[in-house]
């Protein structure tokens, strides 16, 4: 079973790059418009540097969207709103009233009041008059809101009532609400005399109110129905160019009509309309077109960041960063509600920087900029614009470790935007006055969202396991919980590991490489011998050595184990796994010397198992790590020097150096011997500075 394991094992990790160059071609395809690209890049205000171009076709010449819109406006603006007015509800409501007002009556008659007062009028047409009048607010329709409560009617005069089958347009003025009807009502029937509507004790026996009901709604299908046929009646297009006729000459320059007559042909052109296309054609087209960009990325990798490649999860993390961006620009063209300047490509750019290097983030940056540059309005505009945002931003981030790095990259992309987009509009429009300025607003939104970044930064992290010089900060504060563990249990490693970190920082700053990585991993890279303090010499009390009492190996395993404690004391408190690196690796695969030489001179003539006093390794692969292990050991030497002066510190740097490379230590480190000979200065002059050496003053006499 694990023979078979490890065979499939095997078998993927050949197949991952091939899997993950399918996966990544597969998935940007699909965000690809499904038509073919016109051939021509044009510009309006530039001139035409293509041959004469005749019509392949005819094909009608589209109104500006701007005057478009102004049509659709002007139609909304003036459309007239449909109400139903709904008849069963007031004829069941004026049936109520002749059953309530016949009981009123007869009620009010069997009063001697009532009956004297009521028999000087006429029943019937006393009822008439008020079936009258609730029949005319019914017939004008009331409405249950006010009028200002009902947005289709907003800058309305009149609206459109439908009875039956019959429609007519109405003022507004002469509809009701059921506040409004009320009051009508009311209003009437204490204006006017007891002989039209009798005397006021009917008025109020009756409560006309409660016979009122809305019965004039809103219909919102017939309505929306006609306005979209008004809608379908505005022609999107003026006037007709026929097949073979010029469209524009070499040399001309695209002015408002010519570019109106190109952008219509573009348009025809890529929606198929009047020549024949084999869309399968067009398929093959752009799968392949997307298979150079992402095997031109692929190959640089491969060739120029190999440990990238060899690195699953960092491939990964810069197809999917890619994948992103262009799932997000392609998002923002389809739905044609923003502009495409909004879209904070640089975040690519400065996330590529920020984990990987400036020169892998700007090729990365470059093809992603070509793939969506393939289906993105003004293709060449959009590159060169784009491309001087990236570079910016890749120069002015070298190290993000403050807040305000980001925001200063972001202010610097944003005057790159403007600035550029300035220029092409001077180059293009000639006048500063037809500038579109409305645009600046979007350049803006684009430098706010660029310091998204930073939370982008922390989620990277999380899912790819990657260290930011952020978290590399915050975890080399001293104050933090486990290095203050270790300055208590084992208070000499602790300053062992400060001073290592010093030494090891300065060293790196020089050759070249991070030092916020080398630090941190310095103060991590003894955290082991928290575990047993007290055996570790520079814990020790005078006189006081635990090893006295323990065989040789015995005490060469506890040195050892050391390391692999630091390991799970490290992934215990989630430290990142570069740090991890640092504890694994500051020892190598070098012997405990003192512990291996005792037992050979006390052991003359055995055959000495030299794994028991070799520490596990891996040997480092990295300036970082490299580094460390050297000014770990020379720190670490200098302390038991009896004269420390600038002599006997240069004899002892050389005599490690020498140790580590003919041990093989360095065998698999990116050192340089260049690296190295300025690495033995720093050192030199770091240890001096420690131990204050100094020139040697002659005694009196």
């Amino acid at each position: 079973m694990n023979k078979s394991l490890l065979r499939v094992y095997r078998l993927f990790n050949k197949l991952y790059p091939f899997v993950l160059f399918v996966v990544t071609v597969a998935s940007i395809y699909l965000l690809f418009p499904k038509q073919v690209k016109f051939r021509y890049e044009f510009q309006k205000g530039k001139p035409w540097r293509h041959e004469t171009l005749y019509a392949p076709f005819s094909f009608g010449i589209n109104k500006p969207d701007a005057e478009i819109v102004e049509q659709n406006d002007s139609i909304r603006q003036l459309f007239v709103p449909f109400f139903h007015l709904n008849t069963s509800k007031s004829d069941e409501q004026i049936k109520l009233f002749n059953l309530h007002f016949e009981k009123t009556w007869a009620d009010l008659q069997n009063t001697p009041s009532g009956h004297q007062i009521l028999s000087t009028f006429n029943k019937v047409t006393i009822r008439n008059i008020y079936l009258d009048l609730l029949k005319k607010i019914y017939d004008a329709g009331i409405m249950e809101q006010s009028l200002e409560f009902h947005p289709e009617l907003k800058s309305k005069n009149s609206l459109i009532r439908i009875k039956d089958t019959f429609a007519e347009e109405v003022p507004l003025k002469n509809v009701y609400s059921l506040k409004s009807a009320y009051f009508s009502i009311s209003d009437i029937l204490n204006r006017s005399n007891p002989s039209q509507f009798g005397p006021a004790f009917l008025h109020e026996n009756l409560a006309m109110n409660r016979y009122l009901f809305p019965n004039l709604f809103y219909d919102e299908q017939k309505s929306k129905q006609v306005l979209q046929d008004q809608l379908n009646t505005v022609s999107l297009t003026q006037g007709m160019v026929q097949s073979g006729e010029r469209v524009i000459s070499r040399g001309d320059v695209v002015t408002d009509s010519n570019y109106l007559v190109l952008q219509s042909l573009k348009v025809s052109y890529e929606k198929g309309i009047g020549h024949n296309i084999k869309y399968s054609m067009v398929i093959i087209g752009q799968i392949m077109f997307i298979m150079v960009c992402i095997g031109a990325l692929f190959m640089y990798i491969y060739q120029f960041r190999r440990y990238y490649y060899d690195e699953k999860k960092k491939i990964v993390s810069i197809m999917l960063s890619l994948f992103i961006t262009i799932f997000f620009a392609s998002l923002v063209i389809r739905t044609n509600f923003i502009s495409l300047s909004i879209v904070p490509f640089t975040i690519l750019a400065i996330i590529i920087r920020i984990f990987f290097d400036s020169r892998t983030a700007i090729f990365v940056y470059l093809i992603t900029l070509l793939l969506v540059g393939f289906f993105a309005p003004n293709s060449y505009e959009f590159i060169f614009t784009q491309t001087l945002a990236g570079f910016v931003a890749v120069v002015s981030i070298d190290r993000i470790y403050r807040r305000s790095h980001l925001v200063w990259t972001a202010v610097f992309v944003t005057l790159t935007y403007s600035i550029v987009y300035f220029c092409l509009n001077i180059i293009q429009e000639g006048n500063i006055a037809a500038i579109p300025w409305t645009r600046y607003k979007w350049i803006l939104a684009n430098g706010i969202l660029v310091t998204a970044a930073y939370p982008m930064i922390y989620i990277f992290e999380k899912i790819f396991g990657f260290v930011s010089d952020v978290t590399l900060i915050e975890i080399s504060d001293t104050n933090n919980q486990l290095l203050r563990m270790l300055a208590e249990k084992a208070p000499g490693t602790f300053q062992h590991s400060i001073q290592v970190a010093n030494i090891a920082e300065e060293a790196i700053r020089k050759i070249g490489g991070n030092p916020f990585l080398i630090r941190t991993g310095a103060l991590y890279h003894d955290i082991g011998k928290a575990e047993n303090p007290q055996y570790f010499i520079e814990n020790q009390s005078i006189n006081e050595n635990p090893h006295n009492k323990l065989a040789y190996d015995k005490s060469a395993a506890i040195i050892i184990d050391h390391v692999s404690a630091g390991v799970k004391i490290a992934r215990k408190h989630k430290l990142p796994e570069k740090i991890v690196d640092f504890i694994k690796t500051h020892h190598g695969t070098s012997k405990t010397g003192y512990f291996y030489r005792r037992y050979i001179i006390d052991h003359p003539g055995e055959k000495v198992d030299a794994d028991k006093f070799s520490y596990p390794g891996p040997n480092p692969t990295s300036k970082e790590l490299s580094v460390l292990m050297l000014a770990d050991s020379v720190e670490a030497a200098s302390r038991s020097l009896a004269v420390k002066n600038e002599e006997s510190l240069y004899e002892l740097i050389e005599q490690i150096f020498n140790q580590k490379i003919n041990e093989g230590q360095l065998k698999n480190s990116d050192l340089t011997f260049g690296d190295i000979t300025n690495v033995k200065i720093i050192f030199l002059e770091k240890l001096k500075n420690i131990y204050h050496v100094r020139i040697e003053y002659p005694s009196e006499k």
